[in-house]
């Protein structure tokens, strides 16, 4: 799966950009669009797309009751549990909390205890779940939040698009999925406006 299709990509190159032939470039469209996704992603700190997890947390510190899932909305929320015991041979003994004892915000992917904290130590909490929009919801083009990501998205291949025909190449030297010491990719104003939106922060 992924956020953006083809036909959108297109449809906007062929509205905005100098030049848009797609029957020549839409195999440049290919080689720079997964990359970009990729990139914005590791930028926003989420996957965005609809994954099945099993997240192990950390407890740093004692008085926590809440821990932060690696993506959100959450669709669907399995179990939370705590860590019991590990044997000599470093198998693990996971008891599960019951329902009633954590409350999960789907919206905003944070799960806290109701009347107790988590135990400090390593790899103490448990959560299996599935966040993510779905195929259907980023097809839908009906959330406030799909609509930023595919206008961020958008909005950087249109303009790598435009550095690529310009040199005439299809790549860049350097890739969106390897971000080397030496990136260091120039957002514009709006762009960093939307990252701000959509990006996971310490709450």
């Amino acid at each position: 799966m992924a956020i953006l299709t083809t036909t959108e990509i297109s449809d906007r190159l062929a509205k905005s950009a100098t030049g848009y032939d797609p029957l020549k470039d839409n195999g440049l469209i290919g080689l720079d669009w997964p990359g970009v996704e990729a990139m914005v992603k590791r930028r926003c700190r989420r996957n965005f797309e609809s994954t099945a997890y099993t997240s192990y947390f950390n407890i740093s510190e004692p008085g926590i009751s809440r821990v932060i899932l690696e993506d959100w909305p959450v669709s669907a929320f399995t179990s939370l549990s705590y860590l019991t015991a590990v044997s000599s041979a470093g198998v693990e003994t996971w008891q599960a909390y019951d329902a009633g004892d954590y409350v999960v915000d789907l919206n905003e992917g944070i799960v806290r205890l109701r009347y107790d904290e988590f135990s400090e130590g390593i790899r103490q909490v448990k959560a299996v779940y599935t966040a993510g929009y779905t195929s259907a919801q980023l097809a839908a083009n009906a959330l406030d939040e799909v609509l930023i990501l595919k206008s961020l998205l958008l909005s950087i291949i249109q303009r790598e698009y435009a550095i690529n025909k310009e040199h005439k190449r299809h790549m860049r030297s350097h890739s969106f999925g390897d971000e080397s010491t030496t990136y260091n990719f120039d957002f514009t104003f709006d762009e960093l406006s939307k990252i701000r939106q959509l990006k996971r922060w310490e709450v």
